[in-house]
């Protein structure tokens, strides 16, 4: 009796994430050389993010820790690149595939499919596990990386050693200068230094700042693209600060746009008078924050001014009285500034051995736009905050009193119209 023949059964792999890991890393010519189906149970996408998933929050966390942030900042910090760390990766593959495949084309390298550079690139992140090890790991495992994009580009495409090598730095030097042509003519990131513009950003708050709002600058000549100067009413700018010593080092400063050219400047007692105009307002309530490092709160009454379009919280520390301070008058291409945090904000008032003084447009960087990073008092991140505009609708830090939020609500739903919080023009305009 003739037995049945039997299927031969098709080889294949049970490779979990960390056996994925150490293929592709150690081996991945021999890795990349393998169908696509038989590399493991982890696509090249959810490879990817799997590492990112790892090697981003505990690389960040490590390097904040080792660069001497406290225990909660870092932990913050972490669970918030987890969160992003996805997208972050999904963004990256594709968009270093996208890259790569472009590059390949210009050298004629390419002789596989777009499918098969962006396998090369997903798998290609298992050295960035290295991420991991605070400071030193990061570079290790990039340069690591490349060699295995490398390795696996040429074996998929076909193509030679140097074409591939070129494909992938071509991708990170375009990358870089993209990046900097960012930064320089679209947007910047930022970090709150100081408690000025309390309580609507906080210390160590991290923001992006438009440089198109005003005109991007083009860099080492002070020329703007365009100009979209003066900045409005209200709005939360990043400048340099306009010190008169030029050895002194360059700083860049936060503060609200209070008067513009022309404009002449009172404030009494933390309230701007504009043109002999008082800025509206609407009392909030009872407010304290403690500072990093203060032996005691600082308490106060927390406001809401109604300047131009701009609707923002203004804190008014108690029993602070710093009586009437100006006139000042506002010079032709500058705009005058002031804190938020009222009664402790180094602004317009007191530059220049507090004779006050001007921003200068030609120092004018952009305009805040989004907190993208925000973190509690005990260093936990601040989720009410993240992702919140700037110029948005107030919001207090995280476990603020239930009356607060609701004096907000009311001082909110009673705004003036526009034509009762634009300020009047100064005689002679």
């Amino acid at each position: 009796m003739k037995s049945k023949p039997t299927k031969k059964k098709r080889a294949s792999t049970k490779r979990g994430f960390w056996a994925t890991a150490h293929a592709a890393a150690l081996a991945p010519r021999l890795f990349f050389s393998e169908p696509v189906g038989a590399r493991g149970r982890w696509t090249p996408l959810k490879f990817a993010i799997g590492v990112s998933a790892i090697a981003l929050p505990l690389g960040t966390a490590g390097d904040l820790l080792v660069a001497g942030e406290n225990l909660g900042s870092a932990i913050g910090v972490g669970v918030g690149m987890l969160v992003i760390s996805p997208l972050l990766a999904v963004v990256s593959v594709y968009f270093t595939s996208a890259l790569t495949h472009f590059w390949l084309l210009v050298v004629r390298g390419k002789q596989g499919t777009f499918s098969d550079t962006l396998s090369c690139v997903g798998y290609s992140a298992a050295p960035t596990l290295l991420g991991v090890i605070p400071m030193v790991g990061g570079a290790v495992g990039g340069i690591w990386q490349f060699v295995v994009l490398a390795l696996g580009l040429k074996g998929r495409h076909r193509t030679t050693s140097a074409r591939a090598a070129f494909a992938v730095l071509a991708g990170p030097v375009s990358m870089v200068l993209l990046a900097l042509s960012f930064r320089f003519l679209v947007a910047e990131a930022f970090k709150i230094p100081s408690g000025a513009m309390l309580p609507t950003l906080q210390i160590d708050d991290h923001l992006f700042v438009s440089k198109l709002a005003y005109g991007p600058a083009l860099p080492l000549t002070g020329t703007r693209l365009y100009s979209r100067l003066p900045p409005q009413y209200g709005d939360v700018m990043v400048f340099e600060f306009p010190d008169p010593n030029p050895s002194n080092p360059r700083q860049d400063f936060t503060n609200r746009v209070i008067a513009l050219p022309g404009d002449e400047l009172v404030v009494e007692d933390g309230h701007p008078i504009i043109n002999g105009w008082r800025v509206p307002s609407c009392h909030v309530g009872a407010y304290e924050f403690t500072v990093v490092g203060d032996a005691r709160p600082t308490r106060g009454e927390l406001i809401i001014e109604f300047l131009g379009a701009s609707t923002h919280l203004v804190f008014l520390e108690a029993e602070r009285f710093d009586g009437r301070q100006g006139p000042y008058s506002v010079g032709a291409n500058e705009v005058w500034v002031l804190g938020d945090n009222r009664n402790n904000s180094s602004d317009s008032r007191s530059w220049f051995d507090g004779k006050g003084g001007g921003v200068p447009f030609e120092n004018i960087k952009g305009r805040a736009s989004l907190v993208w990073m925000a973190f509690a008092e005990d260093g936990a991140v601040d989720f009410d905050r993240l992702l919140h505009p700037v110029m948005g609708t107030p919001v207090l830090p995280k476990g603020a009193p239930a009356e607060l939020t609701d004096g907000i609500d009311k001082c909110l739903a009673s705004r003036p119209p526009l034509a009762q919080t634009t300020p009047p023009k100064a005689q002679g305009l």
